[in-house]
This record gives structure tokens, C-alpha cells and sequence, in this order.
């Protein structure tokens, strides 16, 4: 039979004051271990914990970056997002136009904006509580960025208010946009606080082809389109010809 170890040596893996381990070496044979071995034994212990506490410093390091880069990412998020409807706030949907029409000038690709104002937003409200209405703005902004091309964007603007971004539009591919996106509202109930409620939204769409057009120009001329709209019974598209002169189409 195999005999079991008849004498060994254990050397502590010690970090500064703290034992974090030990090496343990053991011999068929007895008295195997000298001062000689211990003092090289001692040694390679040593080195050993360094080793480890080098690993471990890493890895500390390492997951100490990965929680930094995660709290930026969500100091980011909630600097540039709307809490309620996580789609951008205003100010970074307003700096996300200004690059826009910036970048037009080099792709020559005019650039539409969308405004978007939930109809009768007070009624839900007074009506079915506080609660219902941030449900509805929920889902309203959940419904058109399912429905927005890869690219375009969409903020909140203010209260019901929502401002959609889209590249490369045409006046017409815009209406289309706008009126598609009604669709998106209009066409499936909602359901809020347990009840079921149709909710509609008027829209009011401008295209800015020009270079010399402006965020607030593109805003303001959108806005004429949105106030059309609602002055002609809400839940449709108001459209602007022109950045000075809005034109209303259902």
C-alpha cells in the first residue's frame, strides 16, 4: 500500500496584515523540510500573495470601471432623458435639431419636424386621476418610436407635447409620417386605470430645406401647422407649405 504524506510544511499567504490563504507541501518522506526549504518555501508564499493581491486589485480595478461606466451611462440617461416616457428631453431633442439642420448643409437632405399634442390631455386627467395620464403619455411615446424609422427621433417637448425629428423627409413622405403615426394612436384603445379609453393626437408637421432655417424657424412653423390642426376638430395632420406659411391637410 501507498503510505499518506509523513511530513510537511504550510506557509501563510499574508497581504500586509491580512491572511488570505496558505501553501501547504507535503513528502512521502520524513524530516523532508530543512530551513533550507522553508526559507525558499517562505519565499515562493510570498511572491505567491503578491501575485494573488495583484489579481485581486485588478479585478477590484476592473469592477470598480465597469461600476463607473454604468453610473455614467445613467448620469447620461438622466441628463438627456424625460423620467416619465424615457424618450429624450426637451432640451436634447432641441440640440439633436440643431445638429440636424447643421448637417443638412453637408448631406443636402432637408430635415421634418413633427409636433404632436395629445387631444382633451386635461380631461384624462381631471377625469381618471394623474396616475391614467402619465400612463397615457407612457404609452403614447411607447406607440410612436415603435413606429419612427431607425434614425429618427422623438423627445418630449412639454406636457402632452411631443417633438418627432426626421431625416431625409419631403413634405409629402412627412404627411405620410404624421398621418401614419395618428394611425398608430387612433386605431387601438387604451387602457388605463382599468378602463378602456380611445385617445387621438393632432399633429403639425414643416419641412426645413432651407439652409439658412433655423430650430426655433422649424419649431415655429410646425406649431402654426399643430394650432391648424386642432382649429380643425383635433385628431389630424396640419402641414406647412412653407416655414413662414402652414397649410392644413387631413
Amino acid at each position: 500500500m501507498l503510505e499518506g504524506g509523513r511530513s510537511n510544511l504550510t506557509c501563510p499567504l499574508v497581504v500586509g496584515e491580512r491572511s488570505i490563504g496558505f501553501l501547504f507541501f507535503t513528502s512521502l518522506h520524513k524530516d523532508a523540510y530543512r530551513e533550507a526549504h522553508q526559507a525558499i518555501f517562505s519565499q515562493i508564499a510570498r511572491q505567491v500573495s503578491a501575485v494573488i493581491d495583484k489579481g485581486r486589485v485588478y479585478q477590484l480595478i476592473v469592477e470598480r470601471n465597469r461600476q463607473l461606466v454604468s453610473e455614467s451611462a445613467k448620469l447620461e440617461q438622466a441628463a438627456t432623458h424625460d423620467v416619465l416616457t424615457k424618450t429624450l428631453n426637451r432640451a436634447a431633442i432641441m440640440n439633436a435639431l440643431d445638429q440636424a439642420l447643421s448637417g443638412r448643409v453637408k448631406t443636402g437632405k432637408a430635415i421634418g419636424v413633427i409636433m404632436v399634442d395629445i387631444d382633451h390631455f386635461k380631461a384624462i386627467n381631471d377625469t381618471m386621476g394623474h396616475p391614467a395620464g402619465d400612463a397615457a403619455l407612457v404609452e403614447v411615446a411607447s406607440r410612436l418610436s415603435s413606429a419612427l424609422r431607425q434614425g429618427d427621433l422623438l423627445g418630449r417637448y412639454g406636457g402632452e407635447e411631443f417633438l418627432i425629428i426626421v431625416n431625409d423627409a419631403t413634405r409629402e413622405s412627412l404627411r405620410s409620417t404624421a398621418e401614419r403615426l395618428r394611425q398608430v394612436l387612433v386605431t387601438l384603445p387604451f387602457r388605463l386605470s382599468g378602463e378602456v379609453k380611445t385617445i387621438t393626437a393632432s399633429f403639425g408637421a414643416a419641412v426645413s430645406d432651407g439652409v439658412n432655417d433655423t430650430a426655433q424657424d422649424v419649431i415655429i412653423a410646425a406649431d402654426r401647422a399643430l394650432y391648424s390642426a386642432k382649429s380643425s376638430g383635433r385628431n389630424c395632420v396640419g402641414l406647412a407649405y412653407s416655414i413662414s406659411r402652414p397649410h392644413f391637410s387631413a
